[in-house]
């Protein structure tokens, strides 16, 4: 997240705020939606639905084996880069919303009907008139920590009023018994050179197989072809990106100190 405020562009040599930089204020959502109970599926390989794939029925989606973030735990989390102080801007939550969500979810059917139908169906914008707004936390935090949530929290962003960048990683997780999910299928050749990873990384990325006889099952599994695609796709633009920036590397001149 940008910073907006006193922020010294050299180019300028000078210091300027930046308003237009800000995100929403008050964003408040759920990366589920608790009708079908149909979670995220970004960064994972989906064995059901896509991700962008309305329910036919969403009425009965939550008898389903599949993807049931009302049934099966679902999580998400950041980790702070740097030192996310409030002024920074980041992340803000309703804590506890998860005791409550069946009966909220009644009061506003109609609403998750229509997110059923919408370009992501499994994402519920909240209202902006919904009392729950009343209950929404901050929640700032340093470098190096890890701040885990329950899918069925609404939560958001609020923004940078500081001259300080924000800089986190995303992350979610689910149990590898989840029916509607398996690992992004990367190659090693795809992260970084440098990207060292241990025994437990190289089962979360999914190079290696969990213990249990279902994870090894799923690990000898055929690869959904459409993400197969997406994956092909994405490293084929990563290699031009690459290549551009290694040919912006060559044609730039030198920097030639000045000598007594």
């Amino acid at each position: 997240m940008r910073p907006t405020k006193d922020i010294y562009f050299p180019s300028l040599g000078k210091t300027e705020d930046r308003q237009n930089w800000k995100t929403m204020s008050n964003w408040l959502h759920l990366d589920m939606n608790p009708l079908t109970g149909r979670t995220t599926t970004y960064g994972f390989e989906y064995t059901a639905e896509s991700h962008f794939e309305p329910s036919d029925d969403p009425l009965s989606a939550q008898n389903k084996s599949t993807n049931n973030g009302m049934r099966v735990r679902k999580l998400q989390a950041i980790l702070a880069l740097v030192d996310c102080r409030q002024q920074d801007g980041g992340f803000h939550a309703v804590p506890g919303f998860q005791h409550y969500i069946a009966t909220w979810t009644k009061s506003n059917h109609k609403l998750c009907l229509r997110s059923n139908q919408s370009s992501d169906p499994t994402t519920v914008q909240i209202p902006w008139d919904d009392p729950i707004r009343e209950h929404i936390q901050c929640m700032p935090i340093r470098k190096g920590s890890l701040l885990v949530w329950d899918s069925r929290l609404p939560h958001g962003n609020y923004p940078n009023s500081s001259n300080q960048m924000r800089i986190i990683q995303y992350l979610h997780m689910a149990p590898i018994a989840d029916e509607a999910l398996r690992p992004f299928p990367l190659l090693k050749e795809d992260l970084p050179e440098t990207f060292q990873l241990t025994e437990l990384g190289e089962k979360l990325y999914g190079f290696k197989s969990w213990e249990s006889d279902l994870a090894q099952h799923r690990f000898q599994e055929q690869k959904n072809p459409e993400i197969l695609c997406q994956v092909n796709y994405e490293r084929l633009e990563r290699a031009i990106m690459k290549d551009r920036c290694d040919t912006k590397t060559k044609n730039r001149s030198p920097v030639v100190e000045p000598t007594d």
